[in-house]
């Protein structure tokens, strides 16, 4: 009987020592449990501010594209508004050089033709002047030796002046008037020539040189 009490208490003791080893496996592997749920449990967050962060940064690089591609887009249209713009300010501009160079060109031909009309009237009215001093005056000074129209030899001396051009009988007359013109019949028609106005030498070519 004895026996069977010492039996019971060993068995007794080596029950609770197996109990008290177990409790002691289960404290000691709580705290590796917790560790590896705390790291799993960072680890998802830590995903999740990647997986946030990542989409994050693709709206905004998408953004900034869009807003790139909106800058790009109002400068082209603006450098087109400004292109279109200088283009019709260089056709306008043309326009008016070439309506004003056409104004002016006209206005220059009518005073051209304006003038060119009043030289031709002021000439022919000299003309007019010229030739009839110029016949009144041959009549008076020269007709009684040269005839009426300048067709004989003065004195029978002289060339025939009828027909001459008018710049011949001018230097004649002119030479005649300073002395240094004329064969025989030069002392006698410097003292004809030396009353003689560059009007009247003038008057006289005008005359002769339409016989």
């Amino acid at each position: 009987m004895k026996y069977i009490i010492s039996l019971a208490a060993a068995l007794l003791l080596l029950g609770c020592s197996s109990e008290q080893k177990a409790s002691e496996e289960t404290t000691e592997a709580s705290p590796a449990a917790n560790i590896v749920e705390t790291i799993q449990t960072k680890t998802a967050e830590v995903g999740k501010h990647v997986e946030e962060a990542t989409q994050a940064a693709k709206e905004k690089t998408q953004k900034l594209v869009d807003e790139a591609a909106e800058g790009a887009k109002k400068v082209q249209e603006s450098v087109t508004d400004v292109s279109q713009n200088i283009t019709e300010e260089i056709a306008q501009t043309s326009q008016n050089i070439q309506d004003n160079v056409a104004d002016t060109t006209e206005k220059i031909a009518d005073e051209l033709k304006q003038t060119t009309q009043e030289i031709q009237e002021a000439v022919a009215t000299q003309s007019a002047v010229s030739e009839g001093d110029g016949t009144n005056l041959f009549k008076r000074k020269c007709a009684s030796c040269h005839g009426a129209t300048g067709e004989k030899a003065a004195l029978g001396k002289s060339q025939i002046i009828k027909g001459w051009e008018a710049g011949k009988i001018i230097t004649a007359l002119n030479g005649y008037k300073e002395g240094n013109y004329g064969g025989a019949m030069k002392g006698l028609m410097a003292s004809q020539a030396a009353s003689l106005s560059q009007d009247d030498i003038e008057a006289l070519a005008a005359f002769l040189s339409k016989q």
